[in-house]
């Protein structure tokens, strides 16, 4: 599965351009833990204690490298990331990743920023929400 990086740009910026995401009508879901301006690393943490579980984006047995090499998408892969939905290669280098809660809500996390362990840098939660939709 090949994605251009001109779609793979297009779908993160209107996901973090739009500033008016309806709220969901949630009746119960998992607390979202305090992670905005966390390391992606961190925040992941969080949630994980949360009762927040990585939903996988890709299928790890169908994905090869044209699937992950965008910006940061490779070496969150790498790391066992596998709610990593998509990362975009210029500009800010957003990420989107992908949660799901025992109660099958769906929680989009944004993260900024290049991932650099040896410049000691990290990306880091910029915004999140719960998706209205099917899982």
């Amino acid at each position: 599965m090949q994605r251009s990086t001109t779609l793979v740009l297009a779908v993160i910026t209107m996901v973090v351009a739009n500033t008016g995401f309806a709220q969901c009508p949630v009746i119960q879901h998992s607390k979202v833990p305090a992670i905005t301006d966390l390391s992606y690393h961190d925040a992941r943490t969080s949630l994980l204690r949360a009762g927040w579980q990585p939903l996988n984006s890709i299928d790890y047995n169908d994905t090869d490298d044209s699937d992950i090499r965008y910006g940061n998408e490779a070496i969150f892969w790498n790391k066992g990331y596998s709610e990593t939905e998509t990362c975009a290669g210029t500009g800010l280098g957003q990420c989107i990743f992908n949660f799901a809660d025992i109660y099958g809500n769906n929680l989009k996390v944004v993260t900024i920023g290049e991932e650099s362990p040896e410049y000691n840098s990290y990306a880091t939660v910029n915004r999140y929400w719960l998706v209205c939709e099917e899982l």
